[in-house]
């Protein structure tokens, strides 16, 4: 039978998540935000992102409050397409964005907090 190509991503990632848990740590789940400039888009990769995107969305669903969620597919897919250098991959700046929405969430939730770009 033919399985979902995604399935080795989706059992590492309950992996993951499960090992964080049992060590008392709690796991920051990001979706990836991609390019979707025409020179850079490819519709097979970008459904590909979409459904891993899906996945992590639902496996944060799953966990509840006992993981984090940082949708930067949300928050940077279609907005930022000048800070990619490619279909997936961000310049400096674009990682300092990025970086500043993770640690925003992770401090959020700390009780602490940051404005972000």
């Amino acid at each position: 039978p033919e399985q979902d190509p995604l399935w080795i991503y989706e059992r590492n990632m309950r992996s993951m998540v499960a090992i964080a848990l049992a060590h008392g740590a709690k796991p920051v789940l990001t979706t990836q935000p991609y390019n979707t400039h025409a020179r850079a888009a490819r519709a097979d990769v970008g459904a590909h992102f979409k459904q891993c995107n899906q996945f992590v969305r639902e496996l944060a669903e799953e966990y509840g409050d006992q993981v984090l969620l940082v949708d930067l597919d949300e928050q940077m897919t279609g907005t930022h397409a000048d800070h990619f250098i490619d279909l997936g991959h961000l310049d400096h700046e674009g990682r300092q964005i990025k970086a500043a929405k993770i640690g925003a969430v992770i401090l959020r939730d700390l009780g602490t907090s940051v404005s972000t770009p």
